[in-house]
């Protein structure tokens, strides 16, 4: 390809916008950058709205959001204190590192990710 381009956001199409942008600035702290955008590691984290959403996702594993972490324990303890919901708790993996999957407002699946050591 003789264009380089980069990822640059991941839309997260919902029916209630307002909600996902309050779950994933208040209670993941993804911080606002200077141009309004929820930003994490320089991607935007773009909650739209979508008439063609309702309810939960059918296939919640086909796309997850990976948030990673350094003490994935100490931060899935503090989610769970603010109700996030976990579908699997901090498990380590086969290859050293740590994984733990939690649920946003709408059902979709999230990671933590803590790398092997």
């Amino acid at each position: 390809m003789g264009v380089p381009f980069l990822l640059g956001s991941v839309i997260i199409a919902t029916s209630d916008k307002a909600r996902l942008i309050r779950f994933y600035h208040e209670i993941l702290e993804v911080p606002f950058g200077p141009d309004g955008k929820l930003r994490s590691g320089g991607i935007i984290l773009h909650p739209a709205l979508h008439d063609q959403i309702q309810g939960p996702p059918v296939e919640p594993y086909r796309i997850m959001l990976t948030f990673e972490t350094s003490d994935i324990h100490t931060v899935a303890a503090q989610l769970a204190a603010r109700g996030v919901i976990f579908v699997r708790p901090p498990e380590r993996e086969f290859w050293g590192g740590w994984i733990a999957t939690f649920t946003d407002p709408d059902g979709n699946y999230l990671q933590l990710l803590q790398p092997a050591s």
